[in-house]
Formats: structure tokens, sequence, C-alpha cells
């Protein structure tokens, strides 16, 4: 899902990214949840360090456009990572 532009920067991606967490780590018991973001999406990466994860890995040239190729960030978060975080970001 999209959010249009009127509905961006009011924190509901982060809510959604922090029910993730709490259900992967709660309910499915992971110890580590991983993610891939392209590195020209800055709000993304930015919700996603806010909530504790940590970029681990770059990736260059994962894909290629007329515009040019794009490279990604592999981000990573362990259970104990977030036990810690939720309580102070969320």
């Amino acid at each position: 899902m999209i959010l249009d532009k009127t509905n961006r920067g009011k924190g509901i991606g982060k809510k959604a990214l922090i029910e993730v967490l709490r259900i992967g780590f709660e309910e499915f018991k992971l110890k580590k949840i991983t993610l891939g973001v392209f590195e020209f999406n800055e709000s993304a990466i930015k919700c996603y360090e806010g909530v504790g994860f940590k970029k681990e890995k770059y990736i260059r040239n994962t894909g290629k456009l007329p515009t040019g190729e794009w490279s990604l960030y592999e981000m990573s978060i362990s259970k104990s990572e977030w036990q810690i975080r939720k309580d102070i970001c969320c």
C-alpha cells in the first residue's frame, strides 16, 4: 500500500512496522528480522532506524532501470535489540 502525500509523515508506517516486529518476535518467536531497502528511500531508512534496525550490508547495483542502477541496504534487528528499543521508541 502506498500512502498518498496527505497521509505521509503521520507515523502510520512506523506504527505498522512496530506491530510487524511485535508479531514477529512475540507470536512467531523469531530471533532476527531483516529487510532490504533501496538506498534512495531515505524516509523508509529513517523509519527503520527509528525503531532499531541497523544497516548490515550495502549491495551495489541490485537492479537496472533506464534511469540507472539501484543499490540497496540490508538492515536487521534482533529480538534482544527490539526488546531494548521498544520501550524507548514505541
